[in-house]
């Protein structure tokens, strides 16, 4: 199951939780935190935390952060499609558990550009309720794209 929101003048205290997370700023300035590191947190910056990894915001007001929660059911559902996606191991994975010990900051940064298509894209998806029978396949081919564009981005 994947759920999309956007929180307004966010902040959220240091937490885990059982399920994949992409957070996008999509306003404002703060800070993240994952493990025992502090990041500053920018429009366009994409952090993406796996399950089970301790992490936080500070940023209230004028801070919003889009949100993407993907559940471990839904990863492990479809886990031989997302594989298929190139470097799918490292934004799940990888990248979340360095960036938490790298001594510089270590995430995805869209440009102006990119943050537009993105954040666009994404309230699009917002627009649908769940009382349509089409809400989850549209939620799923977003996060998708997503995913898509996210390892495009980092490689181009």
């Amino acid at each position: 199951h994947i759920r999309m929101f956007v929180m307004d003048n966010y902040e959220i205290g240091m937490h885990m939780q059982e399920f994949f997370e992409i957070n996008i700023v999509t306003r404002g300035k703060g800070e993240h935190f994952i493990e025992n590191r502090r990041i500053e947190a920018n429009v366009g910056d994409v952090f993406i935390v796996p399950p089970m990894v301790r992490h936080g915001y500070l940023g209230g007001e004028g801070f919003d952060v889009f949100h993407v929660l993907v559940s471990d059911e839904f990863i492990k559902k479809n886990i031989t499609e997302l594989q298929m996606i190139p470097s799918f191991f490292v934004l799940f994975t990888a990248e979340p558990l360095m960036r938490a010990t790298a001594k510089s900051p270590l995430h995805i940064h869209l440009n102006d550009k990119q943050f537009l298509l993105i954040n666009e894209k994404l309230h699009e998806s917002l627009k649908y309720n769940a009382k349509y029978d089409v809400y989850d396949t549209l939620i799923r081919s977003s996060f998708g794209l997503l995913i898509i564009t996210l390892f495009q981005l980092q490689h181009s």
